[in-house]
C-alpha cells in the first residue's frame, strides 16, 4: 500500500473530510489534499496526523489494519534492569543528601 493509499483509508476509516484533517493539522486544505495525492510528507507531518487522531505510524503507512497504538513491549529484564537503574539513583542521590546536611539526611 502506497502512502497516498494509506492516507485515503485512513480517512475512509475515520470517516474524516480532507478538509477535517487539514484543519485539524492546521494546514491548508490544498496542502493535505498534496499530501493525499502525491504521496509527499515528511515524517513530522506523518507524526502529526498520528499523534492528532491518536492512532499507529504503521497503520498509516498501511503496514498495519489495527489503528491502535501499541505499548512496547516490557521483559522481566527490561523491569530489572529499570530496578536496578533506580536503586543506584537513590542510593547516589542518597550520599549527595548526606553530604550537604552533614549525614543528618
Amino acid at each position: 500500500m502506497t502512502v497516498t493509499e494509506a492516507l485515503k483509508r485512513f480517512r475512509s476509516d475515520f470517516k474524516l473530510t480532507q478538509k477535517s484533517v487539514a484543519q485539524a493539522l492546521e494546514i491548508s486544505p490544498q496542502l493535505y489534499s498534496f499530501y493525499e495525492s502525491k504521496g509527499e510528507l515528511s515524517s513530522k507531518v506523518l507524526l502529526e496526523i498520528a499523534d492528532t487522531y491518536n492512532v499507529s505510524t504503521d497503520y498509516l503507512l498501511g503496514r498495519s489494519d489495527n489503528p491502535e497504538i501499541k505499548p512496547p513491549a516490557v521483559s522481566e529484564e527490561d523491569i530489572r534492569n529499570l530496578a536496578a537503574t533506580f536503586s543506584a539513583a537513590a542510593q547516589a542521590l542518597q550520599r549527595i543528601l548526606e553530604k550537604q546536611t552533614g549525614g543528618a539526611a
